[in-house]
C-alpha cells in the first residue's frame, strides 16, 4: 500500500493525502479523479491519478491505515 503524492499546481509543493491504494489497483485506474484541499494554497485541486505518484516510504507526521489498526507498532 502506498499514499498518494499530489503536487499544487500554484506552489509547486508536493504533500499527501489520506488515500492509499495498492499498486495493482493504481495502475488499473489512471483516469480516476482526486479531490483535495491544498495545504499550500488553500485551493480544491482535482487530479487524475495519472498526475500523482504513490509513495510506499513512512510520512511524517501521516498515519497510516496499519497505525490505526496497530496501534502499539506505531
Amino acid at each position: 500500500m502506498g499514499t498518494m503524492i499530489l503536487k499544487c499546481p500554484v506552489t509547486g509543493s508536493e504533500y499527501a493525502i489520506a488515500l492509499e491504494m495498492d499498486e495493482a489497483s493504481y495502475a488499473r485506474s489512471p483516469d480516476l479523479k482526486v479531490k483535495s484541499r491544498c495545504p499550500y494554497c488553500g485551493a480544491e485541486h482535482v487530479f487524475a491519478l495519472r498526475d500523482t505518484r504513490l509513495n510506499h516510504e513512512r510520512l511524517a507526521g501521516i498515519p497510516s491505515v496499519a497505525d490505526q489498526n496497530n496501534p502499539a507498532e506505531g
